[in-house]
């Protein structure tokens, strides 16, 4: 039986992992080491250890730094909030069985950190993107989750190759070769039910922050330069779109009978 407090004490431990991808997402393929302090980006002051503290810190120093005053990214918070939740997500989720719950956490923290990278930088890493599809295949093929090899390996080609074909046919203009590569991770993951649910998912969740965007860009008084030529990262929706599919146990069946209502 799952007892509230291992949910909260897991909660906190995914908070300090969200922490750790914040760093790795600012210094990863910057020439920055990954073992140096943490310091303001804007007035360059190391930080100490209470300013570090997840969540708590953001509100204590009220999103601001503690010697200049200049802004801190609301990333910050939102990622360690996301982390925590995740990892709290996925403990729920395997019933606190430990090989399945590594693999599961392991999974959407390579995931999670492909889209704040994604955002950032707009590319998404191809190290990060295959150790998530070879831990997807390899829970599979070990049985650490509950789809077979053949139904992992079916999902990721299902996902993916549509896409990598129309990474071909517009040379790039519409897609990322890294979001077909994506795909693939996060099909051999779900496999071809839940996979196709994510898959459809993730172009309405993507047409429908675009469209919120563009909305917002409308009425807003500044002028943000969002337009229907604007480039938005499309990673982050798929690895919302294969949380909420896994998490929700979503299946094709439930978009199918969701669109003949």
């Amino acid at each position: 039986m799952i007892e509230p407090l291992d949910v909260i004490i897991l909660f906190v431990f995914g908070t300090i992992i969200g922490s750790f991808l914040n760093a790795l997402a600012f210094r990863y393929n910057t020439g920055r080491s990954m073992w140096g302090r943490s310091a303001c980006l804007s007035c360059g002051t190391t930080l100490k250890a209470i300013h570090l503290v997840p969540l708590l810190s953001y509100l204590g120093l009220k999103g601001k730094c503690a010697s200049c005053k200049a802004g801190i990214s609301p990333q910050y918070p939102i990622v360690e909030m996301v982390a925590g939740v995740l990892t709290a997500f996925s403990f729920m989720e395997t019933q606190g069985d430990t090989a399945s719950f590594i693999v599961v956490l392991s999974f959407f923290t390579i995931l999670l950190f492909i889209s704040v990278y994604d955002l950032r930088h707009t590319i998404i890493p191809d190290a990060f993107v295959y150790a998530a599809a070879l831990i997807a295949l390899g829970a599979s093929f070990f049985g650490y989750t509950t789809i077979d090899i053949s139904d992992s390996v079916l999902g990721a080609l299902v996902l993916s190759v549509p896409i990598a074909l129309l990474w071909v046919i517009s040379r790039g203009r519409l897609i990322g070769l890294g979001d077909a590569k994506l795909f693939f991770a996060c099909g051999a993951f779900l496999g071809l039910v839940s996979g196709a649910a994510a898959f459809m998912l993730s172009f309405w969740i993507g047409a429908l922050f675009g469209l919120g965007l563009l909305l917002v860009s409308s009425f807003s008084k500044r002028s943000h330069g969002v337009t229907m030529e604007s480039e938005v990262p499309f990673g982050p929706f798929i690895v919302l779109a294969t949380a909420v599919a896994y998490f929700g146990h979503i299946g094709l069946y439930d978009i199918l009978a969701f669109l003949a209502l």
